[in-house]
């Protein structure tokens, strides 16, 4: 299986057989042949690392499965106080439920369901004789699994890889072995309960073990059906089905379920075998380290797996290499970055040069420079206009105090086409000739305007009280240079031509 961008995808499957132990034990020498359990044994451990062996390039991790007859699987209900100690709580929960001695076990857990008060685990035990003796032969053919985990809870990581109507819905997967048969609960795609029945397709031709397959089967479906979970009323079947149709039939009638259709969600370029349900569990065990959280994996404590120190020894000259790489490419950086940063400013300075010689007369490369000659220029010299009409608005509203009456009559004003000289004209009706004396004299406190003239003031007419008066004055913000003259005059003739 392979991961990437949140999309799990089937690269390959394969399978090779362990030859028959009978055979193997004929065709070695009678004094160094040994029982057939042995046999069968070395037989596996060589096929195991034939199979590993057989993937170019090697895979990243190793999933193992273990057999649910070697382990104990239990549900656990604990409050929500307890979630941040479940490590510690768990083992007390199981001393009563479980076989085995808590002192000679391995426990993990998952979490199922949660709700305000409480958190629903699943709870497995196995064997530390058990667990070190797999991972024993593991090591023996060059294996370091990843996660060693529990076939029957594992089914539940090959539902997000079929397709099938309400996925949601609870439901119950068979894996069906040559000599054991996982059962799986799930629902919403989690694992709620699991169990492993002692009978495998092997079995089912002698009538005793038939039989008591079909009461273990259907004793299991009863306890499912009386737990804490929603109605379940189809399975999926996978693993050794010689007839897919003949054994959902036969299935359903032992349950009283019914089969449900799927298919598989896989690329167009891989070829997926018309019996692909033998590899059911397979593929939920490559699929194992893809689900998010905590999840049953034994490697626990002393068969904890040590990561880093061995996967850097193994890979120092390849991070050398990445790390030099790295330099490299952060030394490139840094420098396409400075040479950029200095044409920018280059092109920055030459803008600002270009600019403050035809505003100051002067070329400034500096931005302080500039900034400076703008605010302590005497004429007040910037980019923006440097007196409109609303700029002498703004001055008579300022000069005319909010405690006199006024109302204008009229007002006229004129300013050239570089905003630094014009001239204005006001009439208005205010209450006395000293109320126009006031306005003159705020005015006269501008900058801006020079040479102002206090008009002749007569009586306000009918409906009106006190005067009319006018002032003119005319408006000089700063010299005008030789070129902004010249360049006034010339668009002065362009406009009397274009009339």
């Amino acid at each position: 299986m392979r991961s990437s961008l949140r999309k799990v995808e089937l690269e390959a499957l394969r399978e090779l057989t362990v030859p028959d132990a009978s055979a193997l034990s004929r065709r070695a020498e009678p004094e160094a042949a040994d029982d057939d359990a042995s046999a069968t044994e070395r037989a596996t451990s060589a096929v195991i690392a034939d199979l590993v062996a057989s993937f170019s390039p090697p895979p990243d991790g190793v999933i193992i499965g273990i057999s649910g007859l070697q382990a104990s699987v239990r549900e656990l209900k604990l409050p929500q106080a307890a979630t941040r100690r479940v490590s510690e709580v768990v083992p007390f929960e199981l001393e009563a439920l479980t076989p085995f001695e808590l002192d000679d076990v391995v426990i993990s857990y998952q979490a199922v369901a949660r709700d305000e008060a409480t958190i629903t685990l699943l709870a497995a035990t196995a064997k530390t004789a058990d667990i070190r003796g797999c991972l024993a032969r593991c090591q023996d053919v060059s294996v370091d699994p990843r996660e060693l985990t529990l076939n029957a809870v594992a089914l539940e990581s090959a539902l997000p890889l079929l397709a099938f109507e309400n996925p949601g819905a609870p439901l119950l997967l068979v894996n069906i072995r040559r000599h054991e048969t996982d059962l799986c609960l799930v629902h919403e795609n989690i694992a709620r309960f699991a169990r492993t029945l002692s009978y495998g397709s092997d079995d089912l031709t002698r009538p005793t073990s038939l039989k008591a397959f079909q009461e273990e089967l259907k004793r299991s479906v009863a306890s499912f059906r009386a737990a804490e979970v929603p109605l379940f009323e189809h399975f999926i079947a996978l693993g050794e089905i010689a007839v897919p149709v003949q054994a959902h039939a036969w299935l359903a009638e032992i349950t009283g379920l019914q089969p449900l259709a799927w298919r598989l969600k896989t690329g167009e370029q891989l070829y997926v075998p018309p019996d692909f349900q033998r590899f059911g569990l397979a593929v939920a065990l490559a699929t194992r380290t893809f689900k998010r959280g905590r999840r049953i994996d034994f490697r626990q404590g002393p068969f904890a797996r040590a990561r880093a120190a061995g996967a850097l020894r193994k890979h120092a000259r390849l991070a050398l290499v990445a790390a030099l790489g790295l330099s490299l490419s952060l030394l490139f950086a840094l420098v396409a970055e400075k040479r950029y940063e200095t044409a920018r400013q280059e092109a920055l300075s030459a803008a600002l040069a270009t600019k403050t010689a035809a505003i100051f007369g002067t070329r400034y490369t500096e931005a302080g420079a500039a900034r400076t000659a703008m605010t302590s220029s005497e004429d007040q010299l910037g980019p923006l206009p440097r007196f409109d009409a609303y700029s002498v608005i703004d001055a008579l509203s300022a000069a005319i105090a909010t405690s006199i009456r006024h109302d204008t009559r009229r007002l006229r004003i004129e300013i050239d086409d570089e905003n630094r000289s014009g001239k204005v004209y006001l009439e208005g009706n205010v209450e006395s000739v000293a109320r126009q004396e006031e306005i003159a004299a705020a005015l006269e406190q501008h900058a801006c305007f020079k040479d102002i003239t206090k008009g002749d003031t007569s009586p306000a007419g009918p409906g009106k009280t006190g005067i009319f008066y006018s002032i003119t004055s005319a408006i000089r913000c700063g010299e005008v240079t030789r070129d902004e003259d010249e360049g006034r005059g010339s668009s002065r003739r362009r406009r009397e031509r274009s009339s």
